[in-house]
């Protein structure tokens, strides 16, 4: 009963990525010079809800790396097998407690529920062992917290408030090569 109790709890805090929000990030990367997300690589999704972030990155990529797409609640997994990319897995089930199963993708990149980003960040970073890189779209706040100790990370503020509700936001990315880059993302 516990574990049904907290599965409803994250599936609760569905927030979907507004498109603009990752095209940003690469685009902004790009714009800086700054090393870019390993797009060419496997993916994984780790908190994929129905695609909106895979959707966008197609908008600024071309590349046929596949994506593994992990989503707890059922509605949104069916939705991402009927329509996520061709050659995608989807992993139904939870994220924290299963990892997305793949060794050796180059980047794991989600929006994860809020209140557990800390704990999708540790499993993100564990799984890309030093290796692949971390995305995370986070609100501004969880950059001050002590998930960011001793991890090498570039940060990427987003120009006000991509959602209804006040609250900023940006991107966190860890991985090699990356550490003390900071820039200010707005809308495209």
């Amino acid at each position: 009963a516990e574990d049904i109790a907290r599965t409803e709890a994250r599936a609760s805090e569905y927030v979907p990525t507004p498109p603009w929000v990752p095209v940003a990030l690469v685009l902004g990367m790009r714009a800086a010079g700054h090393p870019p997300l390993p797009l060419a690589d496997p993916r994984i999704e780790s908190a994929a809800g129905h695609g909106a972030i895979v959707d966008a990155l197609a908008l600024v990529t071309v590349c046929a790396a596949p994506w593994t797409l992990c989503e707890l609640r059922e509605d949104a997994a069916l939705h991402l097998s009927l329509t996520g990319p061709p050659g995608s897995t989807v992993r139904r089930g939870d994220y924290l407690t299963h990892g997305s199963g793949i060794t050796g993708a180059g980047l794991w990149i989600t929006n994860p529920p809020w209140s557990l980003a800390a704990a999708f960040f540790a499993k993100m970073l564990e799984e890309a062992a030093g290796v692949g890189t971390v995305a995370l779209h986070v609100p501004w706040s969880f950059a001050a917290t002590d998930a960011l100790d001793q991890v090498a990370c570039d940060l990427y503020p987003i120009e006000g408030r991509p959602y209804n509700f006040a609250r900023e936001t940006c991107w966190i990315v860890a991985g090699p090569g990356r550490g003390g880059r900071r820039l200010r993302l707005a809308k495209p």
